[in-house]
């Protein structure tokens, strides 16, 4: 090979290290999947059966069996439905499938993609413990 094409690949393995080391750091710097659900539970008060919405105001899934739902910036639930809801994980939005203004109850339904999973528990989240505990 001539003297060029060693320099190019040369190159391209220093630019492949150089960004294998940087998804490292970046990644040790992100709070695990795990931790992050062990933090929401840690923040989640005693079940309910239901609560009342108008709108969701945002989600995030938190594993194939859980998701944290915002009704409004300040009030927030921790959702277990049945496992596996894999498109929560992949899914744009959700739904839930209580009527708009109605009750959502453990006999109600996320609707994630294609997937309905059924919820089991409801627990309200205390958003300022959230906020105060989230990983810098």
């Amino acid at each position: 090979m001539n003297v060029r094409v060693l320099d190019v690949l040369r190159l391209g393995c220093l630019l492949a290290l150089l960004v294998a080391v940087s998804a490292c750091s970046s990644a040790t710097k992100r709070e695990t999947r795990s931790g992050k659900l062990a933090r929401f539970e840690a923040a989640a008060g005693e079940p309910v059966k239901h609560f009342n919405y108008l709108s969701l105001y945002s989600w995030e899934p938190l594993s194939d069996g859980a998701l944290a739902i915002w009704t409004r910036p300040k009030e927030a639930w921790l959702l277990t439905v049945t496992q596996p809801c894999l498109d929560l994980s992949y899914v744009q939005s959700i739904g839930l499938s209580a009527l708009l203004g109605h009750n959502v109850g453990t006999m109600d339904y996320v609707l994630a993609g294609k997937q309905r999973c059924r919820i089991l528990s409801i627990r309200p989240l205390d958003v300022a413990r959230l906020k105060e505990q989230r990983p810098k």
